[in-house]
């Protein structure tokens, strides 16, 4: 029952970890690693020796196998100076010859028309039926009252181009699931549950779509099917917009400026929230009283498909059981 090497170096680094000596833990934190390179702790303490040396790249990778993202931000922070020192003068002057070109090239067109075979080629892009379908998303958070009108009333939207909105929303949320900034991420790294998503948003859309046509039709709405699937997808425009915009930049923020992100999402779920709101109220021709009373049954409409839905499975596999 005596201590084995292994737990004897251990005992030391944490020891020495402990006593906030980092760089006299590195070289036992090393041998821990050598003989299990799955303690966690171990890359915790290696990264903080990293750290206090200034090898900060070594000290990314620790943190990050060790799972300390508080120390993985404060190793990204110093990184991230390190890069900008090093390349802000460059940058500058990128940024000012790049904005010397467009002078140039703006000026040169109105000129000679250098870019109008460009311009030609985008207005008979913008032409085709399905991409002007989609350009709608630019109008529907100008005016949405209007945008809903004409997705109901003038057809300027189609079961297409909604579908593909629902396609890109599930894209954009796999990608910020799976693929933000180590920082941001709210899932175990190397972890992937893409049928589970898949399942859940596609599922959740279904099912809000069709016990709010189900409460609207017994409570004089005059939104159709259609109206709903397609309006429903164009409420999620700030999402398909913002969410990429908030995924790269959980890829060059610390935990300091987080707050640019919480900020981009409050913004995303409120204007679809706002959006959602109006979309019901102008498809279906509602007051906004009963708007709210809607967006309360379908809500709970939903809670009962979803509680009935477990009772059967939980049901079912009893039976099986059984049998």
């Amino acid at each position: 029952f005596g201590k084995t090497e292994y737990a004897e170096l251990v005992h030391q680094a944490l020891t020495l970890y402990q006593q906030g000596k980092y760089i006299e833990s590195k070289e036992p934190w090393e041998e821990v690693l050598r003989q299990n390179s799955l303690f966690d702790y171990a890359n915790k303490g290696l990264g903080q020796a990293y750290y206090k040396l200034e090898q900060y790249d070594e000290a990314l990778t620790a943190f990050r196998l060790g799972g300390d993202k508080d120390g993985y931000s404060s190793a990204f922070w110093e990184v991230r100076n390190i890069y900008l020192k090093d390349k802000l003068f460059y940058i500058f002057i990128l940024l000012i010859l790049l904005w010397i070109a467009v002078k140039i090239i703006k000026r040169l067109n109105r000129k000679y028309g250098i870019l109008r075979p460009i311009e030609d080629a985008i207005a008979a892009i913008k032409d085709i039926t399905l991409v002007r379908e989609l350009g709608f998303i630019a109008y529907v958070p100008k005016n949405p009252a209007d945008a809903y009108y004409g997705i109901k009333n003038e057809n300027k939207v189609s079961i297409l181009s909604s579908t593909i909105l629902y396609i890109l929303f599930l894209v954009i949320y796999v990608i910020n699931k799976y693929f933000s900034g180590f920082l941001f991420k709210r899932i175990a790294e190397g972890r992937f549950e893409l049928l589970t998503d898949i399942i859940a948003v596609l599922g959740t859309f279904a099912l809000a779509i069709i016990s709010h046509y189900l409460i609207s039709s017994i409570r004089d709405g005059e939104g159709k099917l259609r109206d709903i699937y397609c309006s429903l997808a164009y409420s999620l425009v700030p999402y398909i917009i913002l969410k990429p915009i908030a995924i790269v930049l959980s890829h060059m923020l610390t935990y300091n400026e987080g707050f640019f992100i919480t900020l981009i999402n409050i913004i995303i779920y409120a204007a679809i929230a706002v959006l959602i709101i109006i979309m019901i109220k102008e498809i279906h021709d509602y007051p906004l009283k009963e708007t709210f009373k809607n967006i309360g049954l379908t809500l709970f409409t939903m809670m009962i498909f979803v509680i009935s839905g477990i009772i059967i499975v939980v049901l079912v596999n009893q039976v099986w059981d059984f049998v």
